[in-house]
């Protein structure tokens, strides 16, 4: 778990960082509208009480649908309530595909989960782990 409390969440909003990606508007069962993503695509831009920035990317190809709009105003849901109202975003991917692109090797019954993102606040780089839920 994250040991320094979350201070900010920054999805994109400020000039510079990029498009926002709190403000597409997705529609409809192929979800027309939403952003295009890459595995290097940054989602948000953590920040934590001990001064350190965290980078969240997607990790797979996919069609960002929608981001957590809660941890604008309460970002410490990230650490407090990762696996249910601290969720960053949700991703879908390419329709028709059986198997992901990017660094997924199985397809998930229902969701994915960003597991140890702990090493994520403490600055270490791992490969992206998942769970099925």
């Amino acid at each position: 778990s994250l040991s320094s409390e979350v201070v900010e969440v920054d999805f994109g909003n400020k000039k510079k960082t990029g498009l926002p990606r709190n403000s597409h508007v997705v529609v409809g069962k192929g979800k027309k509208g939403g952003l295009h993503l890459q595995e290097e695509t940054r989602i948000c831009t953590i920040h934590c009480a001990d001064g350190k920035k965290l980078v969240i990317r997607a990790g797979i190809r996919g069609v960002l649908v929608e981001v957590n709009e809660r941890l604008i105003s309460n970002p410490d849901l990230i650490r407090t309530a990762p696996e249910n109202q601290g969720y960053i975003a949700v991703i879908t991917f390419g329709a028709g595909k059986r198997k992901p692109d990017g660094y997924i090797t199985e397809l998930p019954t229902k969701r994915v989960f960003l597991m140890n993102h702990g090493n994520y606040c403490s600055g270490q780089k791992t490969s992206s782990e998942t769970e099925n839920r």
